[in-house]
């Protein structure tokens, strides 16, 4: 059994720096065709076409399953986030973080923050991990709106629907709440696919969040930068932070 797991964590990692070699080239053939694409969206407004939506969900949780012993984010990055918090937010209580597999993320945050953290996960495989729940993030319980401290997610590429999704999220933050967005230039416009479906610039993300600006009272604050980004085969991995204002 071991050695049946080695093999095919072997074969992920294997795949993902295979990804990391064609992305480029994809990148560059795209931009030529595009070169004005700052956002792009495929599977916008499935949620009305039951089987499309379906296929959406069967492809995340595939996606999910394929990819579970790979953990994306690292503690490094969330002790960095969470030391933000801390010098910028008051009374934090209850975080959630968006999208998140091995449950990773809201264990980090609970260790450096010491609050109640879930994470989402669309997939199956949620109910594995601790603190997490098997939810779509694209949806919000009623007991999250104007009730959450911080938003975390390093999984907008995989939405459906961004523009809405943003808007659920930034609909469930407390007056002066914080949203951290992790993004990559791995998440380009012009290398989308079913995975992942959102692709976008940092200007293309900053010019989205300041077009919800008004209609759901939020600011485009800072942007924080990871020094891991070369370790992990990134030119650029940053966190976009949003405040409820």
């Amino acid at each position: 059994m071991r050695k049946f797991l080695k093999s095919d964590n072997k074969m992920i990692m294997l795949s993902r720096k295979f990804d990391l070699a064609v992305h480029p080239i994809r990148r560059a053939f795209f931009r030529i065709l595009h070169p004005s694409r700052q956002t792009y969206q495929i599977w916008k407004g499935i949620k009305n076409d039951e089987a499309v939506y379906e296929e959406y969900r069967s492809v995340q949780t595939a996606g999910n399953k394929r990819k579970i012993d790979y953990v994306f984010e690292t503690e490094e990055n969330i002790k960095m986030l969470s030391d933000y918090l801390l010098n910028n937010l008051n009374d934090i209580k209850f975080g959630l973080c968006h999208g998140t597999r091995r449950g990773n993320e809201q264990k980090w945050f609970n260790k450096y923050l010491n609050v109640e953290v879930i994470g989402t996960e669309i997939s199956d495989t949620a109910t594995k991990f601790p603190n997490t729940i098997e939810w779509d993030f694209h949806d919000v319980k009623d007991e999250w709106i104007n009730a959450v401290d911080f938003i975390y997610t390093n999984s907008l590429d995989h939405s459906y629907d961004a523009r809405h999704c943003l808007k659920q999220w930034f609909s469930c933050l407390k007056k002066n709440g914080i949203c951290m967005i992790n993004g990559t230039d791995s998440n380009s416009p012009w290398t989308c696919k079913k995975l992942d479906p959102f692709g976008y610039t940092k200007d293309g993300l900053r010019s989205l969040i300041n077009e919800l600006s008004d209609e759901c009272g939020v600011k485009f604050e800072k942007e924080l930068t990871s020094k891991q980004s070369t370790k992990k085969g990134f030119n650029d991995w940053f966190y976009y932070i949003i405040r409820k204002q």
